[in-house]
């Protein structure tokens, strides 16, 4: 990235076991950018303390409070001068279009990753 050139909002979308995670690292790497994997920050802050069986409304707060902090941390990295690529889901159309005023209401660049593989693939990673 140039001195005078943005830091970009990259966001990954696709269905389950498709290999956004991978993805998303793979490109991280490639190109210099700080990734945010929704799932590692679950299961690094919570898996420990997981309910059994898992209790949706248990969860969903906790997807939640990792989505803030995300967003939270991603910002300042935004601020710094550095792109970030997200993994956070955004498998609805709905949290998407989010996304999208985000960026646009704070003057980001923003690139979608549309990520998938066979059903066959799929369901063998899920």
């Amino acid at each position: 990235m140039s001195a005078t050139q943005s830091p970009t909002l990259h966001v990954i979308f696709g269905p389950s076991g498709a290999g956004k995670t991978t993805y998303a690292l793979t490109f991280a790497r490639r190109e210099k950018v700080v990734p945010f994997i929704l799932d590692e920050w679950l299961a690094n802050l919570f898996a420990p303390d997981m309910p059994e069986p898992i209790e949706y409304d248990w969860m969903i707060e906790r997807v939640q409070r990792c989505e803030a902090q995300i967003w939270s941390v991603a910002a300042g990295c935004l601020a710094a001068g550095t792109s970030v690529i997200l993994d956070i889901g955004l498998m609805r159309r709905a949290d998407r279009a989010r996304v999208r005023e985000i960026a646009t209401e704070t003057g980001l660049p923003l690139q979608f990753h549309f990520v998938t593989a066979s059903a066959e693939s799929r369901r063998e990673r899920v």
